[in-house]
């Protein structure tokens, strides 16, 4: 079952500093089947307050590939960048079955 990766970015003030990590960030993605599926700064509030600059979505062919990927050493070597950079919030979830 596929799981997706939902990024709610806060970006900091030096758009700058997440070059490095932009430049990296695919080639951490591709070995454990993740891509990205949705990326927009231009989100559309209908309920309640939205207080993020960004949203992203990744979809991975599993949970435990989603986990994977963000415990791999090549994901954990970027991170930092990142987290430096911005005030993200993140979460996991499975996607439903087709049953």
């Amino acid at each position: 079952m596929s799981a997706y990766m939902i990024f709610d970015v806060r970006r900091g003030d030096d758009r700058d500093a997440m070059k490095p990590y932009g430049e990296k960030v695919m080639s951490t993605l591709e070995p454990y089947g993740g891509k990205i599926i949705a990326a927009s700064d231009d989100v559309v509030v209908r309920e309640g307050d939205w207080d993020f600059d960004r949203i992203l979505i990744v979809e991975f062919p599993s949970m435990e590939a989603a986990q994977a990927w963000y415990d791999s050493p090549e994901y954990q070597e970027i991170l930092p960048i990142r987290l430096k950079a911005n005030s993200d919030q993140m979460v996991i979830v499975d996607g439903l079955s087709a049953d």
